[in-house]
């Protein structure tokens, strides 16, 4: 009872997400749902991005945690992998999940949290897209401009 509401209060709670928080905090949720869920879920991202804006950063998390959600819930996955990659001017966040995906009659998905994050995508200035993944499952994904919002990882010295 104590983990469940711990881990509804951080749902509702604000996240403090600095220029490295949103990896650390998709890893998070990666790792709370392979203990929670029981599901294979894994985070990766490139080196080449890093969301210096905390509050394109919360919308993002909180995209791929109702993403993450809704497949666990949902879709039966035993996999579910999040993404977070630079495409050019883009950062580009996806969450792929091999569960049964959208039903044959259905080519798009519908529902408030589809809503929410369409709504979270919108006011970060990107795009939200929810696909069938072949052979099975779904991807989201939402692609948000670099420009104002993100910037390069600095590079280490040697």
């Amino acid at each position: 009872s104590i983990g469940q509401t711990r881990l509804i209060a951080r749902g509702l709670c604000p996240l403090e997400l600095g220029v490295t928080g949103l990896a650390a905090a998709l890893t998070e949720l990666a790792a709370e749902t392979r203990q929670r869920c029981g599901v294979a879920c894994r985070f990766s991202h490139g080196l080449d991005i890093c969301i210096n804006d905390p509050f394109v950063a919360t919308h993002l998390f909180r995209i791929a945690q109702e993403a993450v959600n809704n497949a666990v819930r949902h879709g039966q996955p035993r996999k579910v992998r999040i993404r977070l990659t630079r495409k050019g001017e883009q950062a580009c966040l996806e969450i792929h999940d091999d569960g049964v995906g959208l039903p044959a009659t259905r080519k798009t998905a519908t529902g408030l949290g589809l809503h929410t994050m369409k709504y979270r995508a919108d006011t970060i200035g990107g795009q939200l897209t929810v696909e069938r993944a072949q052979p099975r499952g779904l991807v989201v994904s939402c692609r948000v401009p670099l420009t104002g919002f993100a910037m390069p990882k600095p590079q280490t010295s040697k």
